[in-house]
């Protein structure tokens, strides 16, 4: 809701929620990023993305919560989990693939950080090497088709980041 990845608004998206019965829900909170897919005009920290969707979340017509999302590998954003922690944030969501896909090693010292705060991390995992290979081929194919989207997303991309991303949790001390 009111992200880079969404047309609905905390009015619109909460009143469909409640609609069909949800009362509580949990949104993301993007680290605003400059690139492909961005809604921002420069960059900011996690704690910016947090303060505009609480801000925001003033329409909501349900209860909510924020995953704060990192989108880039700046080693501040790490410092800042523990405010977010204090502030009632505590699962922190990353991706391996797309424009604010984060690299295995940087994955590694956020999972380390979440859990020393004894946090929770949720991932989005795609191998993003894979995909970017399937999604070019696709496109000198001419295959633009949302039907032919699948094909650029193999289920191995997203078994073979899923495991690393377990073997990373692990040696981490994740939850």
């Amino acid at each position: 809701i009111n992200g880079p990845n969404s047309i609905d608004t905390y009015e619109t998206g909460t009143s469909a929620a409640a609609l069909g019965g949800v009362t509580t829900l949990i949104n993301f909170a993007w680290q605003p990023w400059i690139g492909d897919g961005s809604i921002w005009e420069e960059p900011g920290t996690l704690i910016d993305g947090v303060d505009r969707q609480q801000r925001l979340g003033k329409n909501s017509i349900v209860d909510f919560s924020l995953h704060g999302t990192l989108t880039r590998e700046d080693p501040t954003v790490l410092d800042q989990i523990t405010e977010l922690i204090e502030r009632g944030i505590t699962s922190f969501k990353l991706c391996t693939t797309y424009e604010f896909g984060l690299s295995n090693g940087f994955v590694e010292e956020a999972f380390e950080r979440i859990a020393a705060e004894d946090a929770v991390a949720v991932v989005h995992t795609e191998d993003d090497s894979l995909c970017a290979r399937r999604t070019e081929r696709a496109k000198e194919n001419n295959r633009s088709e949302a039907t032919e989207y699948p094909d650029s997303r193999p289920q191995r991309a997203e078994a073979m980041a899923a495991d690393d991303a377990v073997r990373i949790a692990r040696d981490a001390g994740m939850k």
